[in-house]
């Protein structure tokens, strides 16, 4: 989560804002909530103009790791 005015907007692990700004307490219990089940779900990632259904493998600093099992392939892209 980031400050913002006199509250907090919340992020997830990938970067995306959930919420405006809320008071901490409601940021906090909305990250509680949230937890980290869903970087197990597929995505969608638009790679080479099309879009692959994939999963996260891996998290690193400068990049994410996905595997397309329709392609049997994998892939890493750059946030």
């Amino acid at each position: 989560m980031r400050p913002e005015g006199e509250g907090f907007v919340v992020i997830d692990l990938l970067g995306r804002e959930l919420t405006g700004a809320v008071d901490w307490f409601e940021a906090e219990t909305m990250l509680d909530e949230l937890g980290i089940g869903y970087l197990a779900e597929p995505l969608l990632l638009l790679g080479s103009g099309q879009w692959l259904r994939v999963r996260i493998m891996d998290s690193l600093r400068a990049s994410l790791g996905f595997h397309a099992p329709s392609e049997r392939a994998q892939h890493r892209a750059r946030p």
